[in-house]
């Protein structure tokens, strides 16, 4: 009988981290985003930023068809991210890169097992950016910058939640 492979956890490297967001954000411009397109496509004119805003500022409806849409968009991209992460342990990026969100226990990663998956608190807590409420907001600028400077590579939301994103290892 063959020995059991090993399995060692290390921190995912930033650019693989990078390329399965980019994926996520990819897929979810192409499911998500599109069918909201037309519907905004029709609610505004072509113009530029401020013409856009006036229109607005006016308009009642063009203004609630815009925040409708926009809090919808936000929920559907959170709750990917937050159910993903939670029930599987990853999204679909991170499962063509070969990445796992772990929680901690002590500043230590757990094993990968079903049983000790994040829990939905550290989910929703990983994905806070994508809620666009005030304080929130500012953490899509604030996460990147922080995990540059984190030895474990974690963004601030990730040592909020107590997770960290991670490559498996298998030795002999």
């Amino acid at each position: 009988m063959p020995p059991k492979p090993k399995v060692y956890l290390a921190n995912a490297g930033t650019i693989k981290r990078l390329l399965a967001f980019m994926l996520d954000l990819l897929l979810l411009n192409l499911i998500v985003l599109t069918p909201f397109r037309g519907l905004l496509n029709s609610s505004l004119p072509e113009g530029d930023f401020e013409s856009m805003y006036n229109l607005m500022l006016q308009n009642d409806g063009v203004y609630s068809t815009v925040y409708a849409s926009a809090v919808a968009i936000a929920l559907i991209i959170l709750s990917y991210f937050v159910f993903t992460e939670w029930k599987l342990g990853q999204t679909l990026g991170k499962m063509m890169f070969g990445l796992f969100v772990v929680a901690e226990t002590n500043g230590r990663q757990e094993k990968l097992d079903i049983k000790e998956r994040v829990k939905f608190w550290q989910a929703l807590v990983r994905s806070a950016y994508f809620v666009p409420i005030f304080p929130l907001f500012f953490l899509i600028i604030i996460d990147p910058i922080y995990m540059l400077f984190n030895k474990n590579g974690q963004r601030l939301s990730e040592r909020l939640s107590r997770t960290r994103v991670v490559e498996m290892y298998r030795w002999m």
